[in-house]
């Protein structure tokens, strides 16, 4: 296969993995009236993006030996910030806090067994589970829409990912659905979209969230209460495929820009893992009011993306264990 292909390839996810991060930092720190602008498909896919790619991309090589060096990254990832946040101090606050290393190690078995809350990495948790499992859930494809159709039906298309809970349905959800799709090449489908396509499956998309929006605001006086983009299995599918869209997009259009953007994405487990502590602790969301508010986010990202780099520089062997990027 062309090499440049696979750049490209590469880039545009990238890109799309950094603005999924821009939407998470953007929920966890958001401007008290971003349910009034119907952003929810967006800001709330960002776990589930990661989680449906992190499926596709493991359903693609599973062997046990490949699975098995990627547990051991992301679990060094989770117990070095697991260190780190008891060394900080971050540790003691309920809304930053990580799982305590023995808590982690204690074997917990049963579909929705609880642990304690973990702060920020509570999916790397989940992820380290499932992608022990893939080889077996690629190996019981065949019965994945029967399981996954009955988990929906149980969930009544919740998405049900309250932190403290143990593999929770959604979860479970969209990490199978990104195993099961593999083999449809849905990475290659949409390069292969036409400009014009995917920019239709923008706007189209984009009206038709504001129209339920605006008809539910009407109804009810608040856009909060929208469960279609707010806790669905649907609506993040949606946000998912609307966040890869856009990286496209931008490498379709401005393909320099987007090679920028695409060098930020190693450092994206080291902004999940940091955004919540640092942006408490420098007490950022009282930083700005009004529109400048809608500035935290960005702001609040860049400044762990230099902190990254930072590292980089002045300690680059111990970079991958807050990254788990090796490269």
């Amino acid at each position: 296969m062309d090499t440049n292909v696979i750049s490209i390839r590469t880039q545009w996810l990238d890109v799309s993995r950094v603005l999924c991060m821009l939407m998470i930092v953007t929920m966890h720190f958001r401007p008290n009236d971003i349910e009034f602008i119907s952003i929810h498909a967006w800001c709330h896919a960002g776990v589930p993006f990661y989680l449906f790619w992190a499926g596709y991309f493991c359903a693609g090589s599973h062997s046990w030996k490949k699975i098995f060096h990627r547990c051991v990254v992301l679990i060094s990832v989770f117990i070095t910030w697991e260190i780190l946040a008891y060394a900080l101090g971050f540790a003691g606050d309920q809304n930053t806090s990580f799982i305590g290393i023995g808590q982690f190690l204690v074997v917990q078995t049963g579909f929705g067994k609880n642990y304690p809350y973990i702060g920020p990495l509570w999916f790397i948790r989940d992820l380290i589970f499932l992608t022990a499992f893939t080889p077996l859930i690629v190996k019981g494809r065949i019965v994945l829409i029967p399981v996954i159709l009955g988990m929906l039906c149980y969930s009544q298309l919740n998405w049900t990912h309250e932190p403290e809970t143990f593999l929770s349905i959604g979860t479970c959800i969209i990490y199978m659905l990104g195993c099961w799709s593999r083999p449809y090449n849905i990475m290659e489908r949409l390069e292969q979209l036409k400009t014009k396509q995917l920019v239709a499956f923008l706007l189209i998309t984009g009206v038709m969230i504001h129209l339920i929006v605006l008809k539910n605001a009407y109804l009810t006086g608040s856009s909060w209460s929208l469960q279609i983009w707010e806790e669905t299995v649907p609506g993040y599918i949606i946000g998912t495929m609307l966040i890869s869209t856009c990286g496209i997009l931008i490498m379709r259009f401005m393909p320099a820009i987007g090679k920028k953007i695409a060098t930020a994405a190693p450092a994206m487990l080291f902004v999940l893992a940091l955004h919540c502590p640092l942006g408490n602790a420098i007490g950022i969301s009282h930083w700005f009011s009004g529109l400048l508010a809608y500035l935290q986010a960005p702001i609040l990202m860049g400044i762990c993306l230099g902190i990254y780099f930072l590292l980089k520089k002045l300690i680059p062997g111990f970079v991958p264990f807050l990254s788990g990027n090796r490269h």
